[in-house]
């Protein structure tokens, strides 16, 4: 069984980067992803419509809500790590807006490391249809992390430099029906990314690009077919998937 102490389980889970002499600690809200679906898919997600993941991916894809979803997820991460207890979990809502065209999207979402760091992001999201098959969404958020445990209380860095930092962020994307087959989608994750780090260096969020499409090979043939090109501007991903409906 493997045993590490608490800086070194936090380096290998590559959430934190620390220079003491620079007098620095970041964490920069990594993407992990976040739906069960997207990941089945090959996280090839951003022309997914009616999903009320969407809010992560692309939140124009909220606006094909028929109805409201609600979705909640967890895993325990690094298992075989003796004394490690890293958690990931999210909750997600989605409705349609009475009398409106509009459809509204809530979520929260934490990655922590049982007794020493944590993330969470609360996101607000509305999409709606411009015109017969084009919609647009939009999703703000807030950012907060924190340091915490007795090595934290007595440390000299947190001590001058706090032990909790939060920030605001927005997404958006968009979504066109060509036909009733192919959907394409494109979307932008943290246009607005506010710097997370502790101390003396920058450290914002990754700004992550993506565009795709979705091909419904119809219902004789009831698979959802999807391809994603995603980067964020360190590395350039292709991703795809496949969905069989029973």
């Amino acid at each position: 069984m493997l045993r590490f102490n608490k800086w070194t389980i936090a380096l290998i889970a590559g959430m934190i980067a620390y220079s003491g002499g620079a007098g620095y600690l970041t964490a920069s809200f990594l993407e992990t992803g976040r739906s069960v679906r997207a990941m089945g898919m090959g996280n090839s997600f951003v022309a997914v419509a009616g999903d009320v993941d969407c809010l992560y991916y692309n939140p124009a894809g909220l606006a094909d809500l028929k109805g409201m979803q609600l979705l909640f997820t967890y895993a325990q991460l690094a298992q075989q790590i003796e004394g490690v207890g890293i958690g990931d979990g999210s909750a997600v809502i989605g409705t349609p807006l009475k009398n409106t065209k509009g459809v509204l999207g809530g979520s929260w979402s934490n990655l922590s490391l049982a007794g020493f760091y944590y993330e969470d992001t609360y996101s607000v999201g509305y999409a709606q249809y411009i015109n017969k098959n084009t919609c647009v969404g939009v999703a703000g958020k807030m950012l907060r992390l924190g340091y915490q445990g007795e090595d934290v209380d007595n440390n000299s860095f947190f001590q001058t430099n706090g032990k909790t930092k939060q920030g605001f962020a927005i997404d958006a994307g968009v979504l066109a029906v060509l036909n009733p087959q192919l959907t394409v989608g494109a979307s932008i994750k943290n246009i607005i990314s506010p710097n997370m780090a502790l101390g003396q260096v920058e450290d914002k969020p990754p700004q992550v690009i993506r565009a795709g499409l979705t091909y419904d090979l119809g219902p004789k043939t009831p698979v959802l077919v999807s391809a994603e090109f995603n980067t964020d501007q360190t590395q350039n991903e292709m991703n795809g998937g496949a969905e069989v409906s029973l």
